[in-house]
């Protein structure tokens, strides 16, 4: 992320047990309804992105997570279609 190198250990600034994953390009805000957030992408039917992968990460917050009050997620990759 810059000049930080990823997984960055996000205790620094307060975030105990949590770790950075994924470089910021895109930030979404979503809500949580009953325990779980939607979140929709549409992704253009064009051959090239076959099999190309997303990296991603959540951020919730959390008063009681830690000092800086956000929890961070594992980090995920999706897929797209198939190649």
């Amino acid at each position: 992320y810059g000049a930080l190198p990823l997984p960055y250990d996000l205790s620094i600034i307060g975030m105990t047990g949590c770790s950075l994953y994924t470089s910021k390009i895109l930030s979404f805000n979503l809500t949580n309804t009953g325990g779980a957030a939607t979140w929709t992408i549409n992704i253009p039917n064009v051959a090239g992105y076959a099999g190309r992968s997303l990296y991603t990460q959540c951020g919730v917050t959390d008063a009681s997570a830690n000092r800086l009050g956000i929890a961070m997620s594992n980090a995920c990759e999706l897929k797209i279609g198939a190649k």
